[in-house]
């Protein structure tokens, strides 16, 4: 928490890091961390994280294998894919109905749609040059679907507010 008030005097270093309210620049950042961008731990920036000591590797996975982790720690994949198979990570959050998290479900879906890489992950041309990749029709279920913003949120709310506000999270997504 208190990384972007600390400069290091010498880079890679557990010592010499001095307090400092900004940078050469006269701004306050936290390092690794841009926006649209996930956050970069590396030992470079934060030495004090003891990275290469604290991080637990999981074991070789297999074609088919599925990892779970908490998006609340640091984790993390190779930066490249050094193996014969292809390999892909996803990220499935679960997060409530809010007008924000629904943007981002309108913003996800348009990302889908032309295979690109989700607003909120690097750019790049993600899978919109595989022939195979996923498409509308792979997700089966209607629950999939409506947490794809692939089709409008049925509006059974138990009282006004919640179905006002389905209603205009379906507005967010196009479908009103």
């Amino acid at each position: 928490m208190l990384r972007p008030f600390f400069k290091p005097t010498q880079r890679g270093s557990l010592n010499n890091w001095k307090f400092s309210l900004d940078d050469d620049d006269g701004n306050v950042f936290l390092h690794g961390a841009n926006p649209g961008t996930m956050q970069e731990h590396n030992p470079e920036n934060h030495p004090h994280l003891m990275l290469q000591e604290t991080m637990i590797p999981y074991p070789t996975v297999e074609p088919g294998d599925t990892v779970f982790w908490s998006a609340d720690t640091i984790h993390g994949t190779e930066r490249e894919n050094t193996g014969a198979e292809d390999a892909c990570v996803f990220y499935i959050p679960s997060v409530p109905l809010t007008l924000s998290n629904m943007q981002y479900v309108s913003q996800q879906r348009d990302a889908f749609l032309k295979g690109l890489p989700p607003p909120d992950f690097p750019g790049g041309a993600g899978e919109s040059h595989f022939l195979d990749r996923a498409k509308v029709r792979d997700v089966q279920s209607e629950a999939g679907k409506v947490a794809m913003g692939l089709r409008p949120l049925t509006v059974t709310a138990a009282n006004a507010g919640q179905s006002d506000l389905a209603k205009q999270a379906n507005n967010l997504l196009g479908y009103i």
